[in-house]
């Protein structure tokens, strides 16, 4: 557990949402911030641990990345994660399909994670609480997934407007190319539509 400066532990944003949605007890809230642990990635730091992926629940308190794997030499962006969102973590591609999976931090990221095996802990002193937290990921993950597949739906104008209004500030920290390939568009139709001549 981490304090700041002035010694006052520190409390990843996602928790005034846990509180919101179910009560804890002072000794709970304690024991679950005990779990946590922080650190601040430079911009451009890859992490490429595959298991470090697996084994961790990863939040953003601040920053941005990409989830993003290889194939025949290409890069292929599977998601972008922004402050106050949890890093969308591909795990049947990686666990299956044996894919190796790769983040970058495209600005100083303070990141907030949790080894997953350590919530069996939390589980132990409060099964309800902790069916609740694992639902309520599933539940944001499954709107992620089926935004995102909507998302693929739309023409080319649409995606590159529904990129720019969900994540306001997506160009000052990835590349056009990066965005191209998260929409799945050419790099050429993109710039296209950025210079109004689509």
């Amino acid at each position: 557990m981490k304090t700041d400066e002035i010694g006052i532990v520190k409390r990843p944003r996602f928790l005034d949402e846990m509180r919101a949605m179910f009560s804890f007890t002072p000794e709970e809230e304690q024991k679950f911030l005990e779990m946590l642990t922080w650190r601040t990635f430079k911009k451009r730091y890859v992490l490429d641990g595959q298991n470090e992926i697996l084994q961790y629940m990863f939040y953003i308190n601040r920053g941005a990345a990409r989830t993003f794997y290889v194939e025949k030499g290409t890069e292929y962006n599977y998601a972008f994660s922004f402050e106050g969102q949890f890093l969308v973590r591909p795990q049947s591609m990686m666990r299956k399909n044996k894919q190796t999976m790769f983040v970058q931090f495209l600005e100083d990221t303070e990141i907030c994670y949790v080894p997953i095996s350590t919530l069996g802990t939390f589980q132990s002193h409060s099964t309800d609480k902790f069916r609740q937290f694992l639902n309520i990921a599933l539940i944001k993950y499954t709107e992620y997934l089926e935004e995102h597949l909507f998302m693929l739906r739309m023409d080319a104008r649409d995606r590159y407007n529904w990129a720019i209004e969900r994540f306001p500030h997506i160009l000052e920290v990835i590349s056009v190319s990066q965005l191209a390939s998260y929409l799945n568009l050419t790099k050429e139709t993109l710039y296209r539509i950025r210079s109004g001549k689509y």
